[in-house]
């Protein structure tokens, strides 16, 4: 059953972007404002896609009057790291002031929520709203934000708390570490070319169970993939605009695909989207390059690095593709990767 629940009514609420026409509860005037109401609440979660220094100097004095205030109370954070977004110092700077700060490791997808909740014995009041910890989230950007009072946290609720619970690692020096230094290289790679790519934690995998894999004589781990898949590397820069046609190399054309071996044939392939069910004709040429080319229109750079799977379906020339992100699948693209005999530079592929 689910909780009925009850709205707060905020003194003087004021709008996020005050030069706005319309107004909506402020993020930062609301949770200072529950630093100093919420008196019977014994524990503060913070859930928040990203953190800066600027961002948690401006909840800091506030949440830690509170954590003063009695001598049961807990602080625990949940932050993400992903888009190289949250500021390490950030997350050190808050461990110095007493807080547990956790950091996302095992999921899939994008670790976006923006969540203050202060829970006690009798009640919970949840902060919710569009607004990251960072200055310009609490203070510049037009934002929405909501205040809600239940009575008792609902089993769904809980379940979300514990699977983020279990999705994260205590900020430890070690993680820090490498989340700064690979944060850095990053933004270095991003100032050199155009397009850097999307930054995945290299500590972060998916969560998910691996996949049964058989072993050999010399005790490698083989995972196993249907006859009927195409794995294809997408590399960072592919011809066209915004990089959706996808050069194929020959042999994968041909052995895959049916592609004729003489220059200037073609077939027509039908391909559906797995998750949207888009269909779209298209056709694949062989060119005088040894390549064969194809556009796929959901192939933008901000999606690299990626790895498309194609597989086979039972009406002739139809094939259904998958495009699988680093930044929402780590561990799975890995995985597909390391079944590639190719090495960089050259495109890695594996029928």
């Amino acid at each position: 059953m689910i909780a009925k629940h009850k709205f707060l009514d905020l003194p003087s609420p004021a709008p996020t972007m005050r030069t706005a026409a319309w107004a909506v509860t402020d993020f930062l005037d609301a949770a200072i404002n529950l630093c100093r109401t919420e008196t019977s609440s014994t524990q503060l979660r913070l859930y928040f896609y990203a953190v800066t220094v600027a961002g948690w100097r401006k909840l800091r004095s506030s949440i830690l009057r509170w954590h003063k205030s009695a001598n049961n109370r807990a602080i625990t954070a949940y932050i993400g790291t992903d888009h190289a977004l949250t500021d390490a110092d950030a997350v050190e700077a808050m461990q110095r002031d007493g807080i547990e700060v956790r950091l996302m490791r095992h999921y899939t997808g994008t670790f976006h929520p923006k969540v203050i909740w202060f829970s006690g014995k009798t009640s919970s009041t949840i902060l919710a709203g569009s607004n990251n910890l960072t200055e310009d989230g609490l203070a510049n950007n037009i934002e929405f934000a909501s205040v809600t009072k239940i009575a008792k946290a609902d089993i769904n609720l809980l379940r979300w708390h514990e699977e983020i619970h279990k999705a994260s690692e205590l900020a430890t020096p070690q993680l820090l570490k490498s989340y700064r230094t690979e944060k850095e290289k990053h933004g270095a790679k991003r100032a050199k070319i155009s397009q850097g790519g999307t930054f995945t934690w290299s500590m972060r995998t998916s969560g998910k169970k691996k996949p049964k894999s058989s072993t050999t004589s010399r005790g490698q781990r083989i995972t196993k993939v249907s006859s009927g898949e195409l794995i294809l590397e997408i590399m960072p820069r592919e011809t066209s605009d915004e990089g959706r046609q996808v050069q194929i190399p020959l042999d994968a054309a041909q052995r895959f695909f049916g592609l004729g071996s003489d220059v200037g044939s073609s077939i027509q392939l039908t391909l559906e989207n797995m998750f949207t069910k888009e269909q779209r004709s298209l056709t694949l040429t062989h060119n005088k390059n040894s390549t064969a080319r194809l556009s796929i229109s959901e192939l933008e750079y901000r999606s690299r690095p990626c790895v498309l799977v194609f597989q086979r379906t039972r009406k002739q020339q139809k094939y259904i593709f998958e495009i699988v992100r680093q930044a929402i699948d780590p561990s799975r693209f890995s995985e597909l990767l390391d079944l590639c005999k190719q090495k960089p530079p050259k495109r890695r592929w594996k029928l």
